[in-house]
């Protein structure tokens, strides 16, 4: 990944490669233990690596540019592995850039899904190997770049155009497989540079005729006889300071590299902003409880109007909802670390980067021995460990068959319904900003009942010619509902069900409707009397559902209501009285 800013100034641009060939670094046995790695003996000093590469006090640090470069020879191999060292390092990076994933274009792609990124990725059609891929930050504003991404035998690539701080970057990630011609390879990552800049002839014109410098200056993967720089990272901001280098870490047999720019902060624009919800428990319901018994309902059945009388009751009902369930805002806790992973294995695994580790510094054939049993032994135990896992979930939901599917469809990466992308189309319009989304989302679910009743051929009859009596003005009579009767519909209702407009938890009101029972029966009684459903009861937060099908379109979404649920209580009033 070559990180940038190039001369026309159009915006800021980050392209990225990973280099087969360029340099061969063959270390003398005297020199064994210098080849200048970042080395560690234990997998928390990670942390401690970052935090310097950083230059902050702690390992949280969010407002970073940071790129990571992983060759993953095989991500469907080694995610866990990967999933593990993300979890070790503890520090979200903006942008992880993958090569050879080996990925297929049958490979169900949804199960290498990671909390907190968004994943796209590109393969080779007709060849095994190469593959590449981006995991990106989430609440990050990016598109692809189809006209500089490319996949065929000498040359893949896969960019992206990411807008971080009101700055566009152009992040590029390209492969080179090994054999590969390479003066096509070149000639190919000319033409795509030409797009914004000049053109040149061979590889060190090639760079330093684009003002790139390197990054890395050591070897990225080493054997026992051989050390090799053949990942890299290359960038044109001469001004910024970055931090980089070369993480220890033997889940491929190329070592993740990584850059920090400490002069860039990064926001994330996160579409859903912060997320607040209502701590209910048992202790603040029984408050809630209490609040209510002492409310005088009087004034409300001196009201005429259902309209009035339910907006009355719901405005003193929600003032003592948010006084006893304030909300508050979550705190995200991404675990990279998967649960079969216990203690004792990640003790394990520690132990294992620790050999790893000394091997690296001295390349003795002892050293690696030792490494490859303790590897070997460590993986076999994973491997038990994630077959015992999910023998105890499956034996545990046997009897439950949702349960089933929610840990079958987890475990196939489909548990996780998708977000909505950053930029989607409707008519030839492309739209970016959230409140444009909204506003065509909802033209487009008003106008779709009338463009299908339109589609409608026209009947040649009156539906009244079917009826034997033309007259039905005093046909519809309901039944007076009772207080018993909102109890019962009102215990009957799913407590996990989602709140509707006003916010209301099914559970809170499940468990205090015999305080609310006695001004919901006047009030349901009164809009059943007077032909009217009070107009805070039909406010509905609808969300568009993705079915199938291209995520960026508008038409591929229907709308879910999500109704008060108080609203609920009523139509299911209405439901029994017109059964009978």
């Amino acid at each position: 990944m070559t990180p940038g800013r190039f001369v026309n100034n159009l915006s800021k641009s980050i392209t990225g490669s990973q280099w087969s060939d360029v340099e061969f670094i063959e270390v003398p046995q005297k020199d064994k233990a210098s080849i200048g790695v970042l080395r560690r003996n234990e997998v928390h000093r990670f942390k401690k690596m970052i935090d310097q590469a950083v230059g902050c006090g702690r390992i949280g640090e969010k407002n970073k540019l940071s790129l990571l470069h992983v060759n993953s020879r095989s991500l469907y191999k080694n995610f866990e592995d990967f999933v593990v060292f993300l979890s070790s390092i503890k520090y979200d990076f903006t942008v992880i850039g993958i090569t050879e994933t080996w990925f297929k274009p049958s490979t169900d792609v949804a199960i290498f899904n990671i909390p907190g990124y968004s994943f796209i990725q590109s393969c080779r059609l007709n060849k095994k190997g190469g593959g590449v891929a981006y995991y990106i930050k989430e609440g990050i504003d990016f598109r692809l770049r189809s006209d500089l991404s490319d996949t065929n035998l000498y040359y893949e690539s896969l960019f992206i155009e990411a807008n971080i701080t009101n700055t566009k970057y152009v992040i590029g990630c390209v492969y080179r497989a090994p054999g590969a011609d390479i003066r096509s390879f070149i000639d190919r990552f000319d033409d795509t540079m030409e797009i914004v800049n000049n053109k040149v002839k061979d590889f060190v014109d090639f760079v330093t005729s684009y003002g790139l410098f390197s990054l890395i200056n050591k070897p990225t993967r080493v054997t026992s006889s051989t050390a090799t720089l053949i990942d890299n990272i290359f960038t044109n901001c001469v001004k910024d300071h970055f931090h980089s280098g070369i993480l220890c870490s033997d889940f491929s047999d190329h070592m993740p590299i990584f850059s920090i720019n400490k002069g860039d902060a990064v926001t994330a624009v996160n579409s859903k902003g912060k997320i607040f919800r209502r701590v209910i428990n048992e202790e603040k319901i029984n408050v809630f409880k209490q609040k209510l018994s002492d409310v005088n309902w009087s004034c409300l059945y001196d009201l005429y109007d259902a309209n009035d009388s339910y907006e009355q009751f719901i405005d003193t009902f929600l003032i003592l909802y948010d006084s006893v369930f304030p909300l508050v805002e979550k705190k995200s806790k991404k675990k990279c670390r998967k649960p079969w992973i216990t203690p004792g294995l990640l003790k394990s695994i520690n132990q294992k980067h620790k050999l790893y580790s000394r091997f690296i510094k001295d390349r003795s054939d002892a050293n690696f021995k030792k490494y490859v049993v303790h590897k070997n032994l460590l993986t076999s135990a994973v491997r038990q460990s994630k077959k015992r896992y999910y023998d105890n979930v499956f034996r545990s939901t046997q009897y439950d068959i949702k349960k089933t599917w929610y840990h079958i469809n987890e475990l196939l990466g489909r548990g996780k319904k998708p977000l909505i992308p950053s930029e989607m189309y409707h008519n030839g319009i492309t739209l970016q900003s959230d409140l444009h989304k909204a506003e065509y989302f909802n033209k487009y679910f008003i106008d779709l009942p009338s463009k299908i009743t339109n589609d409608i051929p026209a009947a040649k009859s009156s539906f009244l010619e079917y009826l034997s009596v033309q007259s039905h003005s005093s046909s519809l009579y309901f039944t007076p509902t009772s207080v018993h009767e909102i109890i019962k519909f009102a215990t009957a209702l799913n407590p996990s069900k989602s709140c509707g407009s006003d916010d209301v938890s099914p559970m809170v009101v499940k468990s205090c409707i015999q305080y609310i029972a006695d001004p919901l029966c006047d009030i349901f009684n009164k809009s059943l009397s007077q032909g009217i459903v009070p107009q805070k009861l039909k406010l509905a937060n609808v969300i568009p559902v993705f079915k199938k099908n291209d995520s960026k379109c508008i038409e591929n979404y229907r709308p879910i209501a999500l109704l008060p649920i108080f609203s609920k209580i009523l139509e299911r009033i209405v439901y029994v009285a017109n059964k009978m």
